[in-house]
């Protein structure tokens, strides 16, 4: 199996935040908003391999990445544990039934993942005879299909002008101090230290204005996860609860009309060392 790359040109993203202490019941209204949000995002992927196939067999990595993890136009990153997906859904449906503000879930970009590995280890790996798959080929795919989806990752957080992180239990432990803390999950490890790494983005005035038109593996855990723990630094994030976020709604309706999320810097300042 050959794959070939071409190296991205990086760009950079604005602010982040954590939210933390985010409810079962907050955005029920915007359930539904949401879920259309993430089948809209589901429906640009492709499902097929063989438009990249080039003469000589070898996979065109770049139009295969385009294609099954297609950059989204999208304001805010929404960086979540897979058993938060509901709350990340109801947080999109809300941003944009509130603010207009378009989100990009990330888990959407999961499932793509799961698929197109599936289909290259079938069509690559498979042992003669087809009742599994070669070990040696199969991490050799494994590791092409993650470095596209941590490329892609990468895109689309330097695409949002800022990150919200849903910080709750299913997604990390607490650390020893305030802005220490550890997550089971590689991908929220990745892009948390993605955020931490993109230098900070100067909004431009011309930006300002304002539409107001509306990683699966051998199991060693009873609930299937890998027994591997990543310490992780949040400091750079924001604290934001669920009474700011509703706070920021109502300012975001009182006059001057201003840019929404021009609101919530003002809301929630930057802190001095921050380095996103």
């Amino acid at each position: 199996m050959t794959i070939c790359y071409q190296v991205p040109q990086g760009r950079t993203m604005h602010r982040g935040f954590q939210i933390e202490g985010l409810s079962d019941t907050f955005g029920t209204e915007s359930d539904s908003r949401g879920r259309a949000i993430r089948d809209k995002q589901i429906s640009t992927v492709r499902s097929t391999l063989d438009a990249y196939l080039s003469d000589d067999g070898s996979l065109d990595a770049k139009a295969l990445s385009k294609a099954w993890f297609p950059a989204i136009k999208a304001d805010v990153f929404i960086s979540h544990s897979h058993n938060d997906e509901a709350k990340a859904l109801r947080l999109a449906g809300w941003l944009e039934q509130h603010f207009g503000l378009n989100s990009f879930i990330d888990s959407t970009v999961w499932n793509s993942a799961d698929a197109l590995l599936k289909k290259i280890d079938d069509k690559y790996c498979m042992q003669e005879n087809r009742t599994s798959y070669d070990y040696d080929k199969r991490n050799l795919s494994t590791s092409h299909v993650h470095m596209m989806l941590a490329m892609a990752i990468t895109e689309m957080i330097d695409r949002c002008e800022c990150l919200f992180f849903l910080n709750t239990p299913a997604s990390i432990t607490p650390g020893k101090t305030i802005n220490e803390a550890k997550t089971s999950s590689p991908w929220i490890y990745a892009e948390i230290a993605i955020s931490k790494t993109i230098q900070k983005k100067q909004l431009p005035s011309s930006r300002r204005v304002l539409d107001f038109v509306a990683m699966d593996s051998v199991s060693k855990k009873a609930d299937g996860s890998v027994p591997l723990i990543h310490e992780l630094d949040v400091a750079h994030l924001s604290r934001v609860s669920e009474m700011q976020l509703l706070i920021w709604a109502i300012k975001s309706c009182l006059p001057p009309k201003s840019n929404p999320l021009d609101i919530l810097y003002e809301l929630i300042p930057a802190r001095k060392y921050t380095h996103l």
